[in-house]
């Protein structure tokens, strides 16, 4: 699960990163800034991950998905640097990249209750794993990574262009 490209995107040169790098960065977020950015997060995924296997379809929604990450990795860059943001104009915007992540993955799914259990479990484990593991970092590294995070956005977008 955690190392194919199940986000839809499908070129050969991605690996998995990029199915991990959202969750990740919510997780962080919501460390930095507060679970009501876990829950815009979730809200946005749950509703793109029924709509997508409902057959529901984004176009260039595999370049949309890269862009999302970086968007996430930039509003966590800001807020790590002490930068303060309004909640609902963003907040529709992190559950808007979520709800393009989450319509991929409803897209490819199989249907089976496996499936969607680990899908439900992958999330749960890199969001959890993003919200502890960005605060322990020295207050210095937050932002790298923040940066490091928008940076893989861009590079899957230009990926999944190709």
């Amino acid at each position: 699960f955690f190392f194919q490209a199940e986000d839809g995107i499908r070129d050969d040169l991605v690996t998995g990163v990029q199915t991990c790098a959202l969750p990740i960065c919510l997780g962080a977020l919501g460390s930095v800034a507060g679970h009501r950015w876990l829950l815009w997060g979730g809200a946005g995924g749950a509703l793109g991950v029924v709509l997508g296997s409902l057959g529901v379809t984004l176009p260039l929604a595999e370049p949309l998905a890269g862009l999302a990450v970086a968007v996430l990795g930039l509003l966590l860059l800001l807020i790590s640097r002490g930068g303060t943001v309004a909640a609902l104009p963003l907040g529709g915007l992190v559950a808007g990249s979520c709800a393009i992540h989450g319509l991929l993955h409803g897209a490819e799914g199989s249907g089976g209750a496996g499936w969607w259990l680990g899908l439900l479990l992958g999330s749960v484990v890199l969001v959890a794993t993003g919200r502890v593991a960005f605060p322990l970092l020295a207050r210095h590294w937050q932002p790298r990574l923040a940066l490091g995070l928008a940076a893989a956005g861009l590079v899957f977008t230009g990926l999944a262009l190709n």
